[in-house]
């Protein structure tokens, strides 16, 4: 990024050399005990940027029509790059929703919070996902995933960048 004064105008392609262009990623939905098989015709999707220090990004998670199989256990995301987790006991990334694609609106439909999964990770290379203050989301909770199912949200936070 180049150098700026203070008071300096701004040109459009100044603003632009602040923040990376968005980059595709695909994150991997795993789980603590055995992965989830999200079957034929899923949907893993993500884009993230480097915005200074911060890694700010969204994901959209879609179980297929055919073939799902939940897994069992805890079910973590991997992020595009490592948090920078500066000895802190718990980190909150970002937030969404997940769907139950079987229930009717809005029973079906939940606000997650996204945060690391230091307890499992201590990388601070994947994320976990927790509804309603407590519970985590996991192959059978707060459902038991199943076809055409979603998780989707957004996350922004310190990153380890390479030098």
């Amino acid at each position: 990024m180049p150098d700026f004064l203070p008071g300096q105008v701004l040109s459009a392609a100044d603003l632009r050399t602040f923040g990376s262009p968005l980059e595709p990623y695909t994150p991997d939905l795993v789980a603590a005990t055995t992965n989830p098989n999200l079957g034929s015709g899923a949907i893993r999707m993500g884009t993230w940027s480097r915005q200074g220090e911060l890694c700010v990004g969204r994901f959209y998670v879609r179980f297929g029509t055919s073939g799902v199989n939940p897994g069992a256990g805890e079910y973590y995301m991997s992020l595009p790059v490592p948090v920078a987790v500066g000895g802190f006991p718990r980190v909150v990334l970002g937030s969404g929703w997940i769907r139950d694609a079987n229930a009717t609106f809005p029973a079906g439909v939940a606000p997650i919070v996204i945060d690391l999964a230091l307890g499992t990770d201590p990388t601070g290379s994947v994320a976990r996902f927790i509804v309603e203050s407590t519970q985590t989301v996991r192959s059978s909770g707060p459902w038991t995933w199943a076809a055409g199912d979603e998780l989707m949200g957004e996350f922004s936070y310190p990153a380890i960048w390479p030098n």
